[in-house]
């Protein structure tokens, strides 16, 4: 169950840095904290595959995200 919040909070973490990398590079600035969200969220999926014995298939990762959320909600 716990690997499942990880993966969802690592690929929340990764979507929202690409805003940040967009908005970083329309104002010709160094997208540090983009990039310091990116590399958070990559850790995060790769602890979640990690941690779930024989990993994720992509097929999974829906049913992932809807119980992790629940777990959260619950």
């Amino acid at each position: 169950m716990y690997s499942e919040v990880i993966l969802t909070i690592g690929s929340l973490a990764l979507c929202f840095s690409i805003p940040l990398m967009v908005a970083a590079y329309a104002d010709q600035a160094a997208p540090r904290k983009s990039a310091i969200l990116a590399i958070l969220g990559l850790l995060l999926i790769v602890a979640a595959v990690v941690l779930k014995p024989g990993g994720y298939q992509l097929a999974e990762v829906p049913d992932a995200y809807a119980s992790a959320v629940a777990y959260i909600l619950h």
